[in-house]
């Protein structure tokens, strides 16, 4: 899906980013794109730094200009996520339905495109490509708990609750998923649950 180069790019900026360098991630795309003004990719990624830096609406126009530049359905499935958190459910639906089309994406991109499918309603659909995602990347903390919370919405409870009794065995400290799993217990699990949870916490 990603050049070489595009990869090598990406894991620099998202590097900064999660070292809240936002600044160096900028400055680094930015000379990029003076050497390259079509760089498509550098907009996306220009976008990502400001998804960071909470400004949505900027990052909504850079990957429109990306976009523009090239049709990729990484940026159709970003602009249909950021469309729902700006509260356009109609742009956001329309994009979905681009982004669907595509078959090729990686374990976080399916992940973001089930959590789309999710605030869109789409439920079923959801919890397919979170397995999609979760085939690809078993071990990954985020992923497995969103299957989980697939499984719940979907009624699948024991399978939610068989999934984070896992996830909190490998990621003991992972409280989003002690909390979902006292809520899928009886009550008494659950304060028990709770208790040792805060002995731990």
């Amino acid at each position: 899906m990603l050049t070489a180069h595009q990869h090598q790019l990406k894991t620099q900026v998202f590097t900064a980013i999660n070292n809240n360098q936002l600044s160096a991630a900028h400055q680094l795309l930015v000379k990029q794109l003076q050497y390259d003004a079509t760089d498509h990719f550098c907009y996306y990624l220009l976008a990502e730094v400001n998804i960071a830096a909470g400004d949505s609406y900027k990052a909504i126009q850079l990957i429109e200009k990306a976009l523009t530049l090239n049709n990729h359905p990484l940026y159709v499935l970003h602009l249909s996520k950021l469309m729902i958190l700006k509260g356009d459910v109609t742009l956001a639906t329309s994009y979905y339905q681009e982004a669907i089309k595509y078959q090729g994406y990686g374990p976080l991109e399916w992940d973001t495109l089930a959590n789309i499918a999710t605030r869109l309603g789409d439920y079923e659909h959801a919890l397919a490509w979170q397995k999609i995602a979760y085939k690809a990347a078993p071990t990954h903390p985020k992923i497995n708990y969103n299957l989980a919370i697939a499984y719940k919405i979907n009624g699948q409870l024991d399978h939610a609750k068989t999934l984070l009794l896992a996830l909190i065995k490998r990621e003991p400290s992972y409280l989003q998923a002690h909390y979902s799993l006292a809520e899928l217990n009886t009550s008494t699990e659950a304060k028990t649950h709770i208790t040792e949870l805060k002995k731990t916490t």
